[in-house]
């Protein structure tokens, strides 16, 4: 049946979709892409989804918008039946203490492949020493992929359009994977 031996990943926190969304285009019958976020981002991930999915034709069966509050036992028991191999997400937690619902309910998910996560490490709030912490308490190998500093060039060319925070900070790709699972 459709979608059967597709890559099947779920984003975290989707906000607009724009990652999800891109992968789901660019790798159409090999993935199945879940996006996911609280309920008030629901109506432009659906819109957005929507419109990619117009614009692409037959492939519009492979996206799907889910809600999925962190940590909301009811929320992770119906995305569970997605069945993900794989998590991403980028740029989750504005405080480190926001992490452990994100660890909560990627553990609950258990996806085979793990997670992909991008997590900015910011100098007064969210902590990547922290994150790396809480997830190796819980079990959680934790395996540094990429590290780079904001991209100053874009960050003052867009200053005038950007309507997001003003901050140049560092910014991790990590793979998480529990004991007994291959993170790197």
């Amino acid at each position: 049946s459709e979608g059967q031996g597709c890559l099947r990943v779920l984003e975290l926190g989707a906000g607009c979709g724009a990652v999800g969304l891109w992968l789901a285009q660019s790798c159409k019958e090999k993935v199945r892409v879940c996006l996911t976020d609280v309920p008030q981002a629901l109506p432009l991930l659906q819109l957005n989804a929507q419109k990619v999915c117009e614009a692409d034709g037959a492939r519009a069966n492979n996206v799907e918008v889910r809600l999925l509050r962190w940590g909301n036992a009811a929320d992770i028991s119906e995305t569970k039946t997605f069945g993900a191999d794989l998590i991403i997400g980028s740029d989750l937690c504005h405080s480190h203490n926001k992490f452990v619902p994100v660890l909560d309910t990627i553990q609950s998910l258990r996806p085979p492949l793990g997670a992909v996560l991008t997590v900015r490490d910011q100098s007064r709030r969210a902590k990547i020493s922290e994150m790396k912490r809480f997830a190796e308490s819980r079990g959680f190998g934790w395996s540094q992929l990429a590290r780079q500093k904001c991209d100053t060039a874009w960050f003052q060319e867009t200053a005038e359009v950007r309507t997001g925070p003003q901050h140049t900070d560092n910014y991790e790709t990590i793979a998480l994977a529990w004991p007994g699972q291959a993170s790197s």
